[in-house]
Formats: structure tokens, C-alpha cells, sequence
């Protein structure tokens, strides 16, 4: 932290840092500012049982209910999984979906390390309905990126991959990570696992005077539609 320059040459930071890191005040004294976030976890996977009991019943119902008519297959088809995120995103008219060649590069220096898992739920006519993309290092799988198609909607779709991801978790001895949300829904989405709460810092800097001046112009505009 202390090695960062007075005057650094970026023109605008943002980074959100691991739930572990609480020490930000180095770059207070250089002019960063911080907002406290949530992520949602489950810090102990070792007992599959016990993180099964602490499971919603409607969590319960829904994996049940999706295990009957689903099946989970794990893949290295990058194009087919951002495929149906893109649609998954397109039909909620939700933006913040990764640009499609980091999220690719990203993809590909994951898979030479071997810590990512694709993984896609299809229907007994192979018609593929959902997908959910996972990162791992030494501590926790880490869910990055999921979605579901128009016909998957209502199924547990998404509660069936993420339970078979929270097994894979258990079976290498991982922490789980829901990467957290700020958005109400979603929020209570993750807390339905049984997770416990996690506050996590986002740091940020704007040195670029034009940035600042649409970021401001940003919060008019939040300001006046609210």
C-alpha cells in the first residue's frame, strides 16, 4: 500500500477488495475514498449435511424439484456460455454483463491455471435453460457470472447450480462465495443458503477532471428521476 505514488497515473480506481483486507487507510492519507459492501458466504463446506439443513425449505424445494428434471453438465464452451448469459441479461434488460473479450481473456488465463468451472442446465431434451460460471484459489469457489434463459425462469434453475457448485466447494475443502449484491432481491437471494454476512471495502479514485464531471452529472440525473 505505501509504495503507491503521490500522484498516481491513473485516471480513475476502483477495486473491491477481498472480505480479509480491512486495512485501507494508507490510501485514505492519499486521497482515496471507501463505501463498505456485502458478500455472502459459506465459510465451512466440509459438512455437506449441515450446510444442506441450513438451506431455506423453499431453497430445498426448489434444487429437489430441478434435480428431477435437470441435468448439470460442466463445459469448456466459453462462446455457448456467454451465448446465454447475453440472453439472460437481454431479457431482464439488466446492463453489467463482463464485455465479452475481457470476460474471454479472463476465461482462458483461468483455464491454463486450472480454477474456473462452466457449468450449463439442460432439460431432458438437451435444451439448454440456464449457466453459472465459478472461480476458485486456495480459500473459496468464488460465483462470478450466472443466467437463465426466458423458459428457465421460476424452475431453481440457478439454486441447482449453485448447490452443485457448493459441492464442489465441499469436495476441495473450500470456503463458498456469493460475491455478494447491494440489490435488495439478490440480497436475499444469496441469504436464503444459510450464508453469513460479509462486509467488504470498495475503493475508489478520480483523478481525471472530465470523469468527475460525468460522474457528477450522473448523480443529477439519479437525482431528478428518483
Amino acid at each position: 500500500m505505501n509504495c503507491l505514488p503521490s500522484s498516481p497515473p491513473h485516471s480513475s480506481y476502483l477495486q473491491n477488495w477481498h472480505h480479509e483486507i480491512t486495512n485501507w487507510l494508507p490510501l485514505y492519507w492519499k486521497g482515496f475514498s471507501q463505501t463498505t459492501r456485502y458478500t455472502y458466504l459459506i465459510p465451512d463446506t466440509s459438512d455437506l449435511k449441515s450446510v444442506w439443513d441450513n438451506l431455506q425449505p423453499n431453497v430445498k424445494s426448489r434444487i429437489r424439484n430441478s434435480e428431477k428434471n435437470l441435468t448439470v453438465i460442466e463445459t469448456d464452451d466459453f462462446d455457448n456460455m456467454y451465448r446465454i448469459l447475453s440472453k439472460s441479461f437481454q431479457s431482464r434488460k439488466k446492463s453489467g454483463l463482463f464485455p465479452e473479450v475481457q470476460f474471454k481473456n479472463l476465461n482462458e488465463a483461468l483455464g491454463k491455471n486450472n480454477s474456473r468451472k462452466i457449468l450449463i442446465a439442460e432439460d431432458s431434451e438437451k435444451i439448454q435453460l440456464g449457466t453459472a460460471y465459478f472461480i476458485w484459489d486456495e480459500v473459496s469457489v468464488y460465483y462470478l457470472a450466472g443466467g437463465i434463459s426466458g423458459e428457465g425462469k421460476n424452475t431453481g434453475i440457478m439454486q441447482l447450480l449453485l448447490w452443485e457448485a457448493i459441492k464442489f466447494a465441499s469436495s476441495k475443502g473450500l470456503a463458498f462465495d456469493f460475491e455478494g449484491s447491494m440489490i435488495e432481491p439478490i440480497e436475499e437471494f444469496f441469504r436464503a443458503f444459510g450464508t453469513t454476512q460479509k462486509p467488504y471495502l470498495s475503493v475508489s479514485k478520480v483523478n481525471s477532471k472530465k470523469i468527475k464531471i460525468m460522474e457528477a452529472l450522473k448523480s443529477i440525473k439519479r437525482a431528478l428521476l428518483e
